[in-house]
């Protein structure tokens, strides 16, 4: 059975760390804000995991750009 893929965005990769021990899922990890573009489009994952700030942008505002984007608004988003 395929793993569901959850893409993980933080900037700080002690915040990530934990949740790649998670087995039962497809772990990919980004580290900036236009890393997280390339990766869902590249990926399109089951889940984003979204840090509040990640790099110099907002949160919401990269949110926002993944939700207007026609292949990446059905991609449930966490903050």
């Amino acid at each position: 059975m395929k793993k569901p893929k959850v893409l993980v965005a933080d900037d700080e990769p002690l915040n990530i760390e934990p949740v790649t021990l998670l087995k039962d899922y497809d772990i990919i990890k980004a580290s900036c804000d236009i890393d997280v573009h390339i990766k869902v489009e590249k990926t399109l994952p089951d889940l984003i995991l979204l840090n509040t700030r990640i790099s110099n942008k907002n949160s919401c505002a990269a949110c926002r750009e993944l939700k207007t984007n026609q292949k990446t608004r059905f991609i449930p988003i966490i903050l």
